[in-house]
């Protein structure tokens, strides 16, 4: 039976993350990081990352949120024009930074988009701590919907996920953004079989921050996060 699930789980996420897009679509894909004086680079996860266009930049074409890794993928998009992208992450103001185009340059896979943030003195991009929770405390055959349901900080609204006072919570899946259509693949499976992890981000208290919280759930399968094991270089700074 586990194996049966963690079979239909593995399907399920390379359905909907395969479906939207072509191998041989060009997409981009970047990291939202500060450098250190010493050379060093720190991923900044919960970033803003908003693709406008670049005649119009109050016009909106994609939003993404950074995952834990500071990582972002904007997929179905045309890559031959030009953008500009607006980012904010928790305790950082608004930056923006010029995508220019391709030009046919690169021929295949994603396109690199890193983002270097300029960040306050002393700033700590790990200074938001989660809170973990046993799967143990919940029974055996409880569904991934109740499991999340029974915490003490969620509430569910017409499959939205609130805070107890109303405020938006962002649900994930192994430390990046998911969806509402995997979600509800996935739901009603026992927590047990398919979840390995859930840590809850509280975000509520934080300035600048898009939600109000963040629900990671780390599955059984899957990649888990992982930082580049090489030096970025950032898309050019618009604002100074």
């Amino acid at each position: 039976m586990k194996k049966t699930i963690l079979t239909i789980v593995v399907l399920v996420l390379a359905i909907v993350v395969g479906r939207t897009q072509k191998k041989e679509d060009l997409f981009y894909a970047g990291y939202t990081y500060s450098q250190k004086a010493d050379g060093s680079q720190d991923m900044i996860p919960f970033a803003m990352v908003k693709i406008c266009e670049a005649e119009n930049p109050e016009s909106v074409i994609a939003v993404k949120i950074t995952g834990l890794n500071g990582l972002y993928v904007v997929r179905n998009i045309d890559v031959e024009k030009s953008y500009i992208v607006k980012v904010t992450a928790p305790n950082i103001e608004e930056q923006q930074f010029q995508i220019n185009p391709n030009n046919g340059r690169v021929k295949k896979y994603n396109i690199s988009t890193n983002i270097e943030l300029k960040v306050p003195t002393n700033y700590n991009t790990l200074n938001i701590v989660p809170k973990s929770f046993e799967l143990s405390v919940f029974e055996e055959n409880t569904s991934l919907d109740e499991m999340i349901s029974k915490l003490p900080m969620i509430t569910i609204e017409d499959e939205e996920f609130l805070t107890n006072n109303g405020g938006t919570v962002k649900l994930w899946f192994n430390g990046a953004e998911t969806t509402q259509d995997i979600y509800n693949k996935l739901k009603n499976y026992p927590a047990s079989k398919i979840v390995k992890q859930v840590e809850y981000f509280d975000l509520s208290n934080i300035k600048d921050a898009v939600f109000d919280g963040i629900l990671n759930i780390n599955l059984k399968v899957g990649k888990g996060i992982a930082k580049p094991d090489y030096t970025l270089r950032s898309l050019r700074r618009l604002d100074k």
